[in-house]
Parts: structure tokens; sequence; C-alpha cells
């Protein structure tokens, strides 16, 4: 689904990726990957609040490494959004 959510991003239809990245994070396991990628779709969706509590959950329950740093860095954009509106 992640997969899929990209390259249906990547075709310029933004709210079927939303859709679909959403739908991945039903699906049984927890999505990393997935979840990264919501936060990112939804902070430029200009969706900042929801960006924000989708990338604490993933930094909560995510081990220190690359993608814990990832999302902290979008979190800190989204932030800053929040901030600026």
């Amino acid at each position: 689904m992640n997969d899929l959510a990209l390259h249906v991003a990547g075709a310029g239809e933004a709210d079927e990726a939303l859709e679909r990245l959403r739908e991945a994070l039903t699906i049984g396991r927890f999505q990393k990957d997935a979840t990264e990628n919501l936060g990112v779709f939804l902070l430029r969706k200009g969706e900042a609040e929801e960006a924000a509590a989708v990338l604490r959950r993933l930094i909560e329950t995510e081990e220190p490494g690359e993608l814990r740093w990832r999302a902290r860095y979008h979190l800190r954009r989204a932030l800053r959004a929040l901030n600026a509106s």
C-alpha cells in the first residue's frame, strides 16, 4: 500500500495517495514508512495539526535511528507551520 500510495502521488493524485496511506495503516502490522509518508503528505496538503499527531505517534513508537530522525525533522516542519498560521 505504501508503494501504491507513492506511485499514485507521483501521478498527481494527492487525495488518492492519502487514502492509500491511511488504508496501509489499517492492515494489521504497524507500517512505519506509510506512517512517515502520511505525515509528510498531510503536511504538504496544509494539514499540519494532523501531520504533527501522526509524526508524534511514530516518534513515540520508533527506536532511535534514521526513521525517527526523519520523523522529528518533519514534526519540526509541522510545528513551524502551525506556529505560522
